[in-house]
């Protein structure tokens, strides 16, 4: 037995053996042992220092030394003290080793020579005494017998070991595993084939961490089979199906777990943001699913969207929010952000994003819930913003909600602080716990159930993920599409692993900043870190844009961070410099009376403008000063700042979400969640008739108040005419900031009060400290109407008198009425007394009779009305057309009608007199059923079109087509879309939905002219508008068409994205556009974008096109520039090319198109054919070859001369997408 003394190499080995013994008993293979490389190098250096001071520490201790050498002490050590670093070591050593000769290169780190007898001693057998240990725990991997009786028989099973470490994973399936299902030829392969040519690949070589390389370089049959099984693995994500136990796939649940966490990390960021976030809710407790809001094509913004969430392991569907409407911010549409409570644990669900009425999904995530059963049961969830944070596979320092199986204990390695502690949940969560903890100084985490570990310890580790500091703006003011904004230049903060030498590290980090479009200051930047200004706080250095951005910057850019040649992360953020937020209030809660208007001030750069694009009003000053006022129902609103610059101006599409109290009710379980800070109208019996066998209909509250705030919360059940409450409780469930309501606890009294029509709950908070005291209605109920019959009676003054019959009157009422001879007039509501009088022409009991006032004003004329119950409080919104079960109401004669206007129109000015044709017409077609005089009147209307008001213009043609032919319809339609008519549009002052009505009209139109386009671009707001226009643009290659697209682009009237989307549809409009426009950077986007979907080799070429230069047709095999490249501009850019003549085997030929240089890879003598377009071997196998060629260009043998291996080129080389009928002949096209 070795006897130890203190000393710091052998306490840091006892501090390792604690940390790593754990895992010995759970993970499968060692490199499941999650160790970085800094690590592996810290206990290197405690062996080395052991193996080369053994002997004096032991004398130190009192012990015999003279036959018994360091390295002997050494071993002992390892193999009664050490076991498990021993293993572990070894084992992550040889995966970081790129040498065959293993033991020469453990030796040379370990002695300075490469002496390797030393470890195939008895005493001293590395490798017997690696197999012993790893047998001594039986759950690891024993590959002793994978090489016996070879040279490596105790290497190879270390090498096995050491596998690809979780932190090499992600190079492996960027670079190896993903191209080998996604990009051709790799998809076509067989794994082998696959695997070889991939690792041969000059980019893999550059890019992908050496470790991965030792692998698959050493470990043979095991590596392929590891290959395949990761390679079946990524083919199943590509379904977007949720991935198999990591058993079924024959894979280590680690390799899974990280595959998962790169997929959600490997997307762009854009891309990454709209994906579904998982939140906990500890204080109810629940799950909440957010769908982000979820950009669309202008082409999809045309219609209605579902959301359904669904259990993926019941397959059944839990919640569906159904026509959810997109909107529009700047140039750019969106689906407003869904979310759903989950109210009991679920393993998986899926969230699927179609088109309304259409079974194919737009979108389609499935998302994870609980842990899969190989995998450590604990989810982790940000104590600030409840966001789940992935185990990948570590647990990330900070404050963490950790939520995991009730009966588990919690054993935290380090300094480790409790922040709250919830236990015992109710049932359906009785089976898990949740507590918050600090684990800002914790090493590493343990679950334990009745004293045993029952998964490998997870570690705690601070992120080593670049990242740019935290805005300084208020987190209320954001872009929709979350992309950080920002005042002034962010700082590029990178962690630092060994912050005593940082110049030194921050060599390692290289940052290419690049402007996109929508940026005042244009360019590209790259520099190493350490190239930039910097400071160092807390083991990051804080690196400072303003060297490339300046202090004034404004615009969208993105920044890409790399280190040691592998991209690390992509950082979009947005700027405006002096933006600057005043006037708003940390949160706003309503007043008795509700929700109050909002005004805020907005100080931009002085030449900015700013508009609003909802109903909120903008106030501008001189000096850069916006005010903001936000109407009282809205929670939001949506602002678009503009910034001149050229080519095209800076637009920020900006969304400033009010903090103002909110709430929801939920009808059923795993509902959607529809936040708002008005009160909810809703009928009582879609409240009643809840199953409260299955859900009990809940209202959940949300305060944003700060955690010191102590709120007594009731909700009372009250009528308007009652002063006192009916009902009153308390919440059942509450937290920090939210409450929820038991409603079915008030079912018995609202059934009692049989009597009443409007039902409201008002939401009493009290708070002493704060002096807030007051009550507000957040919902409402209103019972149904029973009136079916009514009419109207004319009485003196040209007043009317309604008399309507309600066997049992309620409160509350109201009478809506739609105009049959004037469509062109809005409905009106009239109110109706709550003690109205018993009607004076109908005796019978159930009649009442109201005067109605002279201010409605109501012409007589035929009409549709319908009774509703309206709370006093609520605003009415009255749709356009009458619903189907409304009543017929005439109140004039037809033939009385037009007797008075054929007098009128004697007198009629023109505007006028087409008013009361279109009356006339619509007497004859409602109330005659007169055909041929109907027709008559649209053939007159269509003559004197021009004298129609717009209103009645439009309204003439929205009849039409409601309730006549396709014929009259389109032929007012074409008047409607004319310059001259959108030019009034333009100029005269009509309301908003006023416009949008007219313009929808032009979704039926198949021709305009680009002038009417440019102005229907201008005006439109709705996508399907906008996508007509541009359709109908595309119609025409005119001159005209292409400087409208272009200006319309330009002024932001649709997104370049759109502008894809439709091109790539109308390819030889596309070809014409860019032929005609001059070269810029907007020019290349669309060139850029373009190329997914379609073939333009004569402006982007790619990879795997075809090129024609002096060899002869080639296959273009990689790009080069700084760095590999897939495409590159042909007008702009002169890269290296390499190609594969198709007509000579074995060849490839480098053409540097910058230095008009070519260079062949074989080096024996070769010719070159007079036409400059042919260049191979002489010889006979070679004859009929140049016979077959020279017959297509025309030249003489004896003009084939000898060239050297390297020359200048003689033509510029020429590109198509498809490959050549026949290689050898070089007549470009033939």
């Amino acid at each position: 037995m070795v006897k130890l003394i203190d000393l710091p190499a052998l306490d840091k080995l006892a501090q390792w053996e604690e940390r790593l013994s754990p895992y010995l008993k759970h993970v499968e293979i060692l490199a499941e042992i999650p160790l970085e490389q800094e690590d592996l190098q810290d206990i290197l250096i405690q062996t080395k220092y052991l193996c080369n001071t053994s002997c004096i520490i032991l004398a130190l201790a009192g012990v015999e030394t003279n036959t018994i050498n360091e390295f002997v002490i050494t071993t002992r050590l390892f193999q009664e003290k050490f076991p498990s670093v021993f293993v572990v070591f070894l084992s992550h050593f040889a995966a970081h080793t790129e040498s065959r000769n293993f033991w020469a290169t453990l030796a040379e780190q370990l002695w300075g020579d490469k002496r390797t007898g030393r470890f195939y001693q008895s005493e001293t057998h590395w490798g017997k005494l690696f197999l012993e240990i790893v047998k001594a725990h039986p759950n690891l991997k024993n590959y002793e017998a994978v090489e016996r009786g070879k040279t490596r028989q105790y290497v190879m099973p270390i090498r096995l070991h050491g596998g690809i470490p979780a932190h090499s994973l992600p190079d492996f399936f960027e670079y190896i595993l993903l191209p080998s299902v996604e990009k051709a030829p790799y998809d076509g392969m067989d794994d082998q084939e696959a695997l070889i040519t991939l690792l041969e690949k000059k980019t893999t070589r550059q890019l992908v961490d050496d470790v991965v390389q030792y692998f698959f370089d050493h470990t043979g049959e095991f590596g392929l089979r590891f290959f395949s099984k990761c390679r079946h693995m990524a083919r199943l994500a590509k379904t977007n199906q949720p991935l198999p136990p990591a058993k079924e796939l024959g894979l280590r649940p680690y390799v899974v777990q990280s595959f998962e966490s790169f997929q959600e990390r490997q997307v762009t960021p854009a891309v990454r943001r709209r994906r579904p976030r998982l939140l906990f809710d500890p204080y109810t407790p629940a799950f909440r699913i957010f769908l982000p809001a979820q950009p669309l094509s202008l082409e999809q913004a045309g219609t209605r969207y579902d959301a359904r969430l669904i259990d993926m392991e019941a397959g059944t569907v839990l919640a569906e929010q159904t026509h959810l409407r997109p909107r529009r911010q700047g140039s750019d549409w969106f689906l407003e952000e869904v979310e759903w409570q989950l109210e009991e644990p679920l393993s998986r669900v899926e969230i699927v994003l179609s088109p309304h009425g259409v079974e194919s999904p737009l979108n389609s995530y499935s998302l994870r819930i609980l842990p899969p059963e190989e995998s450590p049961p604990l989810l982790a969830f940000r104590y600030q913003n409840r966001q789940q944070a992935r185990l990948s596979p570590s647990l990330p320092a900070g404050e963490m909600w950790l939520f995991y199986p009730a009966d588990c204990e919690l054993r935290i390695e380090g300094t480790e602080k409790l922040l709250e502690e919830l236990h015992p949940f109710a049932p359906p969560w009785q089976d898990w716990q949740a507590h918050a903890w600090d684990l800002s100084q914790v090493r590493s985490a343990r679950l334990l159930r009745a004293g045993q570990d029952i998964c490998a310890p997870i570690a705690v580790s601070r992120p080593l993920e670049p990242g740019l500091s935290t805005p300084n703006l208020p987190p209320h003011l954001r872009v929709l599409d979350e992309t950080p904004l920002y005042d002034a230049a962010p700082q590029v903060i990178l962690p630092l692993r060994s912050p005593a030498d940082p110049a030194k590290e921050l060599r390692d980090w290289r940052l290419r900043l690049e402007a996109h479009s929508t940026a005042a200051l244009q360019g590209i930047w790259e520099a190493s870190a350490d190239e930039l200004p910097y400071l160092i706080e807390n083991n990051e250095a804080r690196l400072a844009l303003t060297p490339w951005l300046g202090e004034s910057p404004v615009g969208k850019y993105s920044l890409t961070v790399s280190r040691l040649g592998r991209s690390v992360a992509e950082l979009p953020f947005r700027v405006c410099a002096g933006l600057r937020v005043e006037g708003l209030e940390p949160y706003y809660l309503p007043t008795e009376q509700g929700a109050q208007p909002v005004t805020f001030t907005l100080h931009l750069p002085s030449n900015a403008h700013l508009q609003a694009e909802d109903e909120s009003e903008v106030i501008s000053s001189a000096d850069g000063r916006f005010t903001i006022c936000v109407p009282a129902e809205a929670s939001q609103t949506d602002l678009r700042l503009e910034v001149p610059a050229t080519p095209q101006p800076i637009r920020i599409p900006l969304r400033v979400a009010l903090p103002r109290m909110r709430w929801t009710l939920a009808l059923k379980r795993e509902t959607a969640i529809e936040w708002t800070s008005v009160p909810i109208s809703l009928p009582l019996a879609q409240l009643m008739q809840a199953d409260l066998a299955s859900y009990h209909p809940r209202l959940r509250v949300e305060l944003p108040l700060t955690a010191e705030a102590t709120l007594e919360v009731k909700l009372h059940l009250t009528a308007p005419e009652c002063k006192a409450p009916l009902q009153t409780r308390p919440a059942d469930s509450s937290g920090k900031s939210s409450f929820a309501f038991d409603l079915a606890a008030f079912f018995d009294t609202l059934r009692a009060e049989s009597n009443k029509s409007v039902f409201e709950f008002h939401l009493e908070l009290r708070d002493v400290s704060r002096n807030l005291n007051l009550s507000l209605p957040v919902l409402r109920l209103t019972r149904e109407l029973d009136i079916h019959i009514c009419h109207f009676q004319a009485c003196a003054g040209n007043t009317w008198r309604l008399h309507w019959y309600e066997p049992d009157p309620l409160r509350y009422r109201r009478l809506r009425l739609w105009s049959l001879w004037q469509p062109w007039a809005d409905p009106i509501e009239i109110p109706l007394p709550d003690e109205a009088c018993q009607s004076d022409s109908v005796p019978d009991n159930g009649w009442w009779m109201h005067e109605v006032p002279e201010t409605f004003g109501l012409p007589p004329s035929a009409y549709r009305g319908q009774f509703v119950i309206v709370s006093p409080y609520d605003k009415s919104h009255i749709p356009s057309f009458p619903p189907e079960q409304a009543i017929d109401i005439k109140m004039n004669e037809p033939k009385e009608r037009l007797q008075q206007i054929q007098s009128e129109l004697k007198t009629a000015t023109p505007a006028r007199s087409f008013a009361l044709h279109f009356e006339r017409m619509c007497i004859y077609h409602h109330s005659l059923r007169d055909e041929q005089s109907k027709q008559a009147e649209i053939q007159w209307c269509l003559s004197h079109w021009q004298s129609a008001s717009l209103i009645h213009l439009e309204a003439i043609v929205r009849w039409l087509r409601q309730y006549d032919s396709k014929e009259n319809y389109h032929a007012f339609l074409i008047h409607l879309f004319r310059e001259t008519t959108l030019k009034r549009l333009r100029e005269e002052r009509h309301p908003a939905e006023f416009v949008r009505r007219l313009l929808s009209s032009i979704v039926d139109l198949n021709t305009i002219s680009p002038e009417s386009a440019r102005y229907v671009l201008a005006l439109a707001n709705e996508p399907a508008v906008i996508l007509q226009a541009l359709w109908l643009l595309f119609q025409s290659s005119s001159k005209e068409s292409c400087q409208a697209f272009w200006e319309s682009l330009e002024q932001g009237q649709f997104s370049e994205a759109d502008a894809v989307a439709l091109l790539k549809n109308h390819a030889e409009f596309a070809r014409h556009l860019l032929r005609e426009a001059p070269v810029s950077s907007l020019r290349s986007r669309l060139l850029r974008e373009l190329s997914r979907y379609l073939d333009l080799p004569e402006y982007v070429v790619k990879t795997g096109y075809y090129i024609l230069c002096d060899v002869g047709w080639g296959k273009l095999i990689e790009i080069f520039d700084s760095e590999p490249m897939d495409y590159f501009f042909c007008e702009q850019q002169k890269p290296v090319l390499v190609v594969e003549p198709l007509h000579w085997q074995g060849q490839r030929v480098q053409i540097d198109l910058k230095n008009q240089r070519i260079a062949l890879s074989e080096k024996r003598n070769a010719y070159r054919c007079a036409c400059n377009r042919f260049i191979a071997l002489r010889g006979k196998e070679n004859e009929r070859m140049w016979q077959e060629h020279l017959s297509f260009c025309g030249s003489s043998s004896a003009a084939i001369t000898p060239i050297p291996p390297t020359y200048t080129l003689s033509n510029p080389p020429r590109y198509q997408a498809v490959q050549p009928t026949n290689p050898l002949d070089t007549r470009f096209g033939g």
